[in-house]
Formats: structure tokens, C-alpha cells, sequence
């Protein structure tokens, strides 16, 4: 999205772009993925903490995590999410998760 001389803009935010991720998101994604890689079930608030950011950024990244090709899953029996599907090029788990 670009600016014109008096800050407004040119363009319509239309939600996620994968096109335009930053450094610090991708790493914030892959944390997330990591997480939803475990059978804790973390919730939006917990990934938000985790991440140290809101939940709607959450559920922003959620959707961005979708559209890369990864299932996302909420199980309603334990209030929280994970990949339907195993993403293996990943590695295990850290502790830090499991706590």
C-alpha cells in the first residue's frame, strides 16, 4: 500500500497478503505452526501470549497459515487449535511449548 504526499492512502487493505510478510512475522508463524504442531490444543489467547501479540493478530496469522497450504483446526472439545494435517518438515517440538 502506498502513500500519497498528505498520508493518504492509495490503496484498500484487503486482509493478509503472503506477499507482503515481514522477517519478524515469519518468524512469528513458524511459531505458531510449531505450537499447533503439539497435542496442547493452544487457544488464541495462549498463542497471543506466547507470541506477544493480540488475538486478533492471531487469528490474522491463522488465516495467512491457511492460505499457505496448512490446515488449521479448532477442536471444540479441547477449546484449541492444530493442523489437521502433519506438517513433517518441521522439527520436534521444543520444551518451551509443552509447558
Amino acid at each position: 500500500m502506498t502513500t500519497l504526499g498528505t498520508g493518504e492512502s492509495t490503496a484498500i487493505d484487503r486482509g493478509p497478503n503472503p506477499a507482503r510478510i515481514r522477517r519478524g512475522q515469519l518468524a512469528r508463524l513458524l511459531q505458531i505452526v510449531l505450537a499447533l504442531q503439539s497435542d496442547r490444543r493452544p487457544n488464541a489467547r495462549q498463542l497471543g501470549d506466547w507470541c506477544e501479540v493480540s488475538r486478533r493478530t492471531i487469528f490474522r496469522d491463522l488465516d495467512l497459515i491457511e492460505m499457505a497450504g496448512l490446515r488449521v483446526e479448532y477442536d471444540s472439545v479441547r477449546r484449541g487449535y492444530r493442523l489437521r494435517t502433519a506438517a513433517t518438515f518441521f522439527p520436534p517440538i521444543p520444551e518451551v511449548w509443552r509447558s
